[in-house]
């Protein structure tokens, strides 16, 4: 959207219902009362139906101006009827408003009467989402109100308004948002504050005020930071969202407080406030302060303690809504008396509902403490906590008559796949709380805590929080203990209960509560199956009375155990009392008081919720059912036109939810009774309420009075039994509830062309493109730390993550993906389970897409989980892998017999949000997977391209050996003699490469190569032709056996030689450090003679058009074209060509520099193949190939009438036409509308060349149209073909049009396409077979324009050339429809980086490899990650060294992508390279350093990698008095395609004799052997296993 445009609005009161109906409107069909103002504004408002964004009314208008018309500073106003508000009659004006783009200038509400008051006001972009304001309106006779809009200094800016209403009484103490007050209003009830109340960063020097502070004065001593996005605000009264933030501070109700209002900022954006330096006197110190973290669009905040010039991690954490109440935050620091600053920080997420405040800061010496009890307490007091934050754990004890201990801790656990990453108290790794530790324990060992004695005078409730996550999870029980007697457990639970903390509630009872002798809390920890078993326990408190029922809530003081999750749905649940914000929706009084003052939960579906958007409320966890049943009764409100939908599900972690209760649609505006039966008796479970948006914001639905009941129940109404069609099979949604980028538009109905998976209304369990909301039966694992996210368009954050699906290519087609933000941190794991499959009797082949792009991609992997265990992975991949889709096909080699299975695909979140990871178009088939996945047949479909290779210039993999005289030659590099196509033009996509031979006198061949070369760092990645991993090109590789000086030539076949010039045309890629030189020759009676063109030396990543004109050629005498490839000085000079031609006349234009004489040199082509939307890919056809891009185009200095790339402001004689409605502009960059048109032209693909495009933002309407006329061509006598390349993307594309104009008349388009053809340039190719005769003859282009602004045509590279097309890329029924795609997927299952060549011994080992002597860390445990590695030394008499290595090894098909430690491309691993020089039997010996020999047996465990088609061996031995002896351990060939572990008992070392470990590795048969090792340990006493 653009503009912005100043809008006047002026109501009279004449009374309350007269005001508010003069005022009320939400622009569906006109603007109501509403005028616009005739005379002094520049433009007008206009009503529009939503495009981007949603308006709070949910359906479809608002009012609007954009800034397409109009210049700087001009205004468009909106004037209400003349209004009187009596005295003592507070109106106030409520509106939502949207202010997007980078020009918008002001919005404005100005008081009218005999002058303008300006009352309130905006400025600049705010985003996508709307915001609501409300406005107390003055107590005055005939006044009006209007609303203004300003336009700015571009075209960038959409200023719209919507739903504006009048509400009886003061809006609040102050206007919202306060920074929208005019700079001379005051504040209301504040004597310090008379601007806005915003308050500017602070320079002034720091006071010796306390850092303690109520803020109802100032901020003390508290600043705001400079490194931060945004400001905190201090306020009084209730913040300008409704639905989010404090009605009033904590201090005494009628002060100040800090808060960080989230409207106009974006996901992750901070505000960060710091108080004064302090130099502790104590030791500890008790940092506390209250916060209010209440709506559906809640972030996070931060607390840290800054002792550096950097400030690290927080130390305590809150993300997500915290309930409608101030909550007290309490930190104990102990910083010792290093001086020391707090800085607080908020996180903003997606959404005006986001505002976060802060009150009442304290600093007090020593540890937090907890009350105690008093000699009057009440009933829900808290009397004695413990937060385990110190390390006397507030005097609990551990059981001596128990197995093994608690542990306390502040960090993760020691084992993967179990325990909690942080604490539950602060969320981060600065908190502490107690775990038992599973590893090296045996099932049912037990670990006990007690609590000190308690004496108390009536029952007790005692809540604590436990973390449960594990696959073999034992067993976490709660006691009282009296004497030594504990009976029964108060509270247990059994089994894996998912990686996050749970509250648990049980009672003590009054008998045990007032015993004589007092009691004392155990807590009990028994062990399951294996060291995945972990049990955590924090925050343990004792409350006043009995717990109440577990899962029974009212709502009145708090959400009680219940909880909004903070992943998975799109928003929250939210408390509230009386009625809910919107009109005609929600209930008006509470269901247990029914009283306007009572609370109950309900979700808030204004903007900026869409239809579909979820928010769940989930219960703590409880046992499995018993016999006696158990039953869920709650009471519900579904009122209003546009109510969605409510379930109720249990949830059990690791399976799909089970729907037990479901209603739809309006009710009534009653509170209403539900129930339903809880079945589960075997697992663990918690109850989840779904609250579904419906269709505009009239569809409130709320909750109150939850009851559980020990009995059989049925389901009530009956009517909410759910069907077969309402049973969803997952739980699919938006983790970081922001509002999805996508529009509301329904997905494509026509299957796309290409896709290998069923259509969205026919996915089956072995196929799914995820464009159903069942997403064909996968389902998230409730083990892992959040889910994954069904998604439709971009991801939440820039910089990351897909604009579009694989399987349609648009912002309408859905996939899966995580999303990163926060409140993830490094290490959650989301998994995805597909249903269950049946294990097939022979191989399959498991096929997806996947985008892995941001600077902190994690790690995606891909498991096989059958009888309950996923093992290890089948396939994974680490790090950034680019802006674009990518296909994998993995074997299901492992799945040897028919028992069922399922595939899993866990994504584990990076080092920060940028990391987002997509899947799209599984599918399962049968049989291994192919090694090309492109049948010759299917070229050059994009969806079955090979695996291994990224469309992109950088290369991530390494291919096949080259061939060489003296071996066979590689697959496809045996040319014939004859061509399918002609002979002077060719494109080398078929075997017999149109008649080119290889020369047999120079020293190697040519080679035939599609994807990229050999070798990082030289060569294309993809052909020139099609742009793609499926085009082919010919190439020289000068790797190893070549030399420098090496030759080899490649002959066409015989060609006429012409009585007139002709031009020869051709492209070639000569990339990298040590090119060599590309020469061209005419062969004509077996003599070269000198070269007619020659290049030498590195021109760059792209490919390059060179011509060449024959002018030698002077007579009818037969010869060849010669093209010579001469080898530089290394392996990084390969050197490729495409797309030869040759066409009669001299060359109309000489691309090539002087440098490259003697006859032309060249000039970039700067469209380089990347993953940018510069390079096209045609979608499948019958047709046949298509002409290579950009051949046929003139150069930006040499256009004609026949040719242009519109470079030049003539545009080569091309006009307007003035009988159309508008006319065509010639644009550089992108369009001035976001989600249509281009970024960059076609020519160059860069923001500096030009193209001819439709504007179709106002004042257009749908219907109008340009035209753009060439000038005077003359018509041929045989068919011509007319060639251009055109951009339509946008979600309202019109229609573009071509026509010939001949005298005068235009007749019937001869091409034309309509609607949204992707974000990218595409080619099309029309024959003038119409133009018959040699009459003069104009070339028309007409644009017309679609049904709203986001339609935006363009068009380049226009050109005529004689002969018809050669070939139509677009299918049949393209001529209207064209489908091509933009080239913008990486196919890749392999690895992302390539390493330096290995080392060898007659050259300098690479950095790294030479290693100390000496290690910081004990001999007896290396992983490798410093630079000494532990001692480890390189043996010199072997023949070559081991090699120190992070992320992949360089060779594709051998070696890791990963270390063993951390499993990503930044951990440190040891590894052979066996690449050459390396030959088969040349051995590498790696020694550890010297060890004392044990007098009893001990283990050496080690983990390696062997994979490979040529692996060689690896051996272990025990190296002592100099002599090594025979392997103790040893391992031959190819182990597969992941980290194994070895374990070797050293039963031989039976003295105390000095040793070493030696590790040699033996190279096989070929390169593909890599082998690698990590994690090296030795441990004493026998190994217990051996994984010989």
């Amino acid at each position: 959207m653009t503009g912005a445009s100043v809008v006047r609005l002026l109501a009279l009161a004449v009374g309350c219902s007269a005001v508010s109906a003069q005022l009320d409107c939400i622009f569906e069909t006109d603007f109501c009362q509403w005028t616009k103002d005739q005379g002094l504004d520049k433009f007008d408002w206009m009503l529009i139906d939503q495009i981007v964004v949603t308006g709070p009314s949910g359906k479809g208008h608002y009012a609007y101006v954009d800034s397409s018309v109009g210049g700087y500073g001009d205004n468009a106003q909106l004037i209400s009827p003349k209004l009187t508000i009596a005295k003592g009659q507070s109106k106030c004006l409520v509106f939502h408003y949207n202010m997007y783009g980078e020009h918008v200038n002001a919005l404005n509400v100005y008081e009218k009467t005999n002058e303008k008051k300006l009352i309130w006001t905006r400025h600049g972009n705010m985003g996508t989402n709307w915001m609501e304001t409300r406005i107390n309106l003055p107590e005055a006779t005939d006044f009006q109100v209007v609303i203004e809009a300003v336009r700015g200094q571009g075209e960038k800016g959409v200023i719209s308004i919507d739903d504006t209403k009048i509400i009886n009484g003061p809006c609040s103490l102050q206007v919202t948002p306060t920074k929208a007050k005019p700079p001379s209003a005051t504040t209301p009830g504040s004597s310090t504050l008379t601007t806005s109340t915003t308050l500017r960063r602070s320079t002034v020097q720091q006071s010796s005020k306390p850092v303690t502070c109520s803020f109802d004065n100032d901020m003390c001593t508290w600043i705001q930071m400079k490194n931060d996005d945004f400001d905190w605000t201090r306020y009084q009264g209730s913040t300008s969202s409704m639905g989010s933030g404090p009605q009033r501070d904590h201090t005494a109700g009628n002060g100040f407080y800090l808060y960080a209002e989230a409207s106009g900022h974006t996901s992750n954006k901070t505000a960060r406030i710091q108080s004064k330096t302090i130099t502790p006197r104590m030791v500890t110190k008790c940092l506390s302060f209250w916060y209010h973290m209440h709506g559906d669009h809640i972030g996070t905040l931060n607390a840290y303690i800054k002792s550096t010039p950097t400030i690290g991690s927080p130390v305590w954490t809150k993300t997500g809504a915290q309930g409608l109440n101030w909550n007290q935050a309490q930190i104990t620091v102990s910083r010792g008396h290093t001086p020391y600053s707090v800085v607080i920080e908020a996180v903003a997420a997606n959404g005006y509902g986001g505002d976060i405040a802060i009150d009442d800061v304290g600093l007090a010496d020593g540890a937090c403490t907890v009350p105690t009890v008093h000699s009057a307490v009440h009933p829900g007091q808290v009397v004695r906590k413990c937060d385990f934050e110190d390390k006397a754990i507030c005097g609990y004890t551990q059981d001596k008559t128990d197995t093994f201990d608690w542990t306390w801790t502040a960090h993760t656990t020691t084992s993967y796949g179990t325990g909690p990453s942080n604490d539950h108290t602060y969320g981060t790794t600065s908190g502490h709380y107690l775990f038992t530790e599973a590893s090296s324990r045996r099932q049912g060992d037990k670990a006990r805590i007690l609590t000190p004695v308690y004496y108390d005078r009536q029952a007790m409730c005692a809540q604590f929080y436990y973390h449960m996550y594990g696959a073999t999870m034992g067993t976490f029980n709660a006691y009282a203990e009296v004497g030594n007697s504990t009976g029964r457990p108060l509270f247990s639970r059994q089994g894996n209960q998912g990686n996050k903390w749970i509250v648990g509630q049980a009672t003590i009872p009054t008998s045990t509560a007032t015993s004589a002798l007092g009691y004392r809390m155990m807590f009990e920890g028994v062990l399951g199956a294996s060291f995945r078993s972990d049990i955590a326990l924090d925050d343990v408190s004792f409350t006043v009375g009995a717990c109440s029922i577990p899962g029974d809530c009212t709502f009145e003081s708090d959400l009680c155990t219940w909880e909004n999750t903070a992943m998975g749905d799109q928003f929250d649940w939210t408390e509230d009392d009386g009625g809910t914000p919107s009109s005609f929706t929600g209930p008006s009084v509470d269901h247990t008081l029914v009283t306007p003052e009572g609370k109950y939960l309900y979700i808030e579906t204004s903007a900026p919720r869409l239809t579909g958007d979820k928010a769940w409320l989930v219960s703590e966890s409880f046992p499995p059912v018993t016999s006696s049943g158990r039953c869920i009764k709650f009471w519900y409100s579904m009122y209003g036109d546009s109510v969605g939908t409510l379930n109720v599900y249990i949830r059990v972690p690791g399976r799909a939810d089970d729907m037990i209760w479901h209603q739809s649609g309006n009710h009534g505006d009653a509170w209403f009774s539900g129930q339903a039966p809880i079945t589960e008796k075997t697992n663990s479970y918690t109850i989840v309420f779904e609250g579904i948006r419906g269709s505009s914001y009239t569809g409130d639905i709320a909750i109150d009075d939850i009851i559980f009941t020990t009995s059989n129940c049925g389901i009530f109404p009956s009517a909410a039994r759910p069907t077969v069609t309402q049973e969803p099979t997952t739980r699919i949604t938006n983790v970081t509830k922001t509002t999805p980028k996508s529009t509301q538009s329904a997905a494509p109905t026509l299957k796309p062309s290409g896709t290998t998976v069923g259509s969205s209304s026919n996915t089956t369990a072995d196929k799914c493109n995820f464009e159903t909301n069942d997403i064909c039966g996968f389902t998230q694992d409730h083990s892992d730390t959040f889910d994954w996210t069904r998604m439709r368009g971009s991801t939440s954050s820039s910089g990351t993550g897909p604009a579009s699906d694989h399987t349609y290519g648009t912002m309408s087609g859905y996939y899966m993906y995580i999303e990163t933000s926060a409140p993830r941190r490094a290490g959650d794991d989301a998994r995805l389970i597909s249903s269950v499959l049946s294990g097939p009797t022979t191989p399959s082949c498991v096929t997806f897409w996947y985008y892995m792009y941001g600077s902190s991609e994690g790690t995606l992997n891909v498991y096989v989980l059958r009888n309950g265990a996923r093992g290890s992975p089948i396939w994974h991949l680490s790090g950034n892998q680019g802006n674009s889709w990518m296909m994998a096909m993995v074997s299901l080699t492992t799945v040897s017999s028919n028992t069922p299975y399922q595939i899993v695909f866990e994504g584990i979140v990076g080092s920060s949000y940028l990391g987002d990871i997509a899947i799209d178009d599984f599918s399962l088939t049968a049989g291994a997977c192919s090694t090309s996945p492109i049948p010759n047949s299917a070229r050059p479909t994009l969806t079955q391209e090979p695996i291994t290779r990224k469309i992109s210039t950088t290369r991530t993999t390494l291919k096949s050996t080259p061939s060489n005289k003296s071996t066979p030659k590689p697959a496809g590099t045996t040319v014939g003699s004859s061509s399918n196509t002609t002979a002077d033009k060719c494109n080398f996509e078929t075997n017999d490469i149109c008649g080119f031979t290889q020369d047999h006198s120079d020293t190697f061949d040519w080679t035939r190569k599609r994807g990229s070369t050999s070798f990082y760092g030289t060569g294309p990645a993809s052909d020139h032709t099609y742009g793609t991993m499926s085009g082919y090109y010919m190439y020289i590789e000068t790797s190893s056996p070549k030399r420098a000086g090496d030759d080899a030539r490649l002959i066409s076949s015989v060609l006429s030689g012409p009585t007139t010039p002709s031009c020869v045309t051709f492209w070639y890629y000569m990339y990298g450090s040590s090119e060599g030189t590309l020469n061209v020759y005419v062969l004509r009676n077996g003599a070269r003679g000198s070269p007619i063109w020659h290049l030498s030396g590195n021109q760059g990543n792209s490919w390059m058009m060179a011509m060449v004109s024959l002018t030698t050629v002077s007579s009818n005498t037969p010869y060849q074209i010669v093209f010579e490839g001469i080898v530089g000085s290394s392996y990084l000079g390969d050197i490729a060509i495409d797309d030869f031609s040759l066409t009669a006349g001299a060359c109309s234009t000489s691309p090539i520099p002087n440098s490259a004489r003697p006859t032309v040199t060249q000039e970039p082509i700067t469209r380089k193949i990347s993953t940018t939307r510069t390079t096209l890919k045609s979608t499948p056809s019958n047709k046949s190939t298509p002409k290579p891009a950009g051949t046929t185009v003139g150069s930006s200095s040499n256009t004609t009438a026949d040719k242009c790339n519109f470079e030049t402001n003539d545009i080569c004689g091309f006009t307007q036409d003035h009988s159309d409605t508008f006319d065509w502009t010639r644009m550089r960059g992108s369009t001035s509308s976001s989600g249509t048109g281009p970024a960059s032209d076609h020519t160059y693909g860069t923001m500096s060349g030009y193209y001819m495009y439709i504007e179709t933002s106002a004042p257009r309407r749908a219907g109008d149209d340009a035209r753009l006329i060439s000038s005077v061509l003359s018509g041929p006598t045989t068919p011509s073909c007319v060639t251009f390349w055109y951009y339509m993307y946008g979600s309202s594309e019109g229609t573009l049009n071509v026509y010939v104009l001949r005298n005068g008349a235009r007749g019937s388009p001869i091409w034309h396409l309509s609607g949204n053809q992707g974000n990218s340039w595409m080619m099309t190719m029309v024959s003038l077979t119409t133009v018959s005769s040699n009459t003069p003859y104009q070339i028309v282009f007409e644009g017309i324009v679609g049904s709203s602004y986001l339609g935006d045509i363009a068009i380049d590279d226009f050109s005529l050339t004689a002969g018809a097309c050669s070939t139509s890329p677009i299918p049949n029924s393209a001529r209207p429809t064209l489908t091509q795609e933009p080239i913008t997927r990486k196919i890749s299952t392999t690895r992302t980086t390539l390493k330096s060549t290995p080392s060898n011994k007659s050259t300098p080992k690479p950095a790294g490899t030479t290693v100390g002597s000496s290690s910081n860390t004990t001999a007896d445990k290396c992983n490798f990650e410093t630079n000494d590695i532990c001692g480890f030394t390189q043996d010199h008499s072997d023949t070559f060294d081991w090699t120190r290595m992070r992320g992949s090894t360089s060779s594709s098909g051998t070696g890791p992508a990963s270390d063993h430690t951390y499993g990503t491309m930044s951990g440190y691993y040891m590894y052979i390279e066996t690449s050459a020089p390396r030959r088969a039997g040349d051995d590498a010996r790696l020694i550890s350093s010297v060890l004392s020999g044990p007098t009893t047996p001990s283990c050496v465990t080690f983990w390696y990698y062997m994979y490979g088609s040529s692996e060689g061996t690896l051996k272990v031995y025990v190296l002592r008095n100099g002599a090594r002896g025979s392997s103790i351990w040893h391992l031959s060939g190819n182990q597969g395609n992941s980290w194994m572990m070895a374990m070797v008992s050293l039963t031989t070392v039976s003295s105390n004799t000095p040793y070493q470990i030696v590790f040699e590795a033996i190279v096989g048969s070929g390169y593909l052997g890599d082998v690698a090792i990590d994690d090296f340990s030795l441990t004493a006493g026998a190994c217990s296993t051996s994984h010989v």
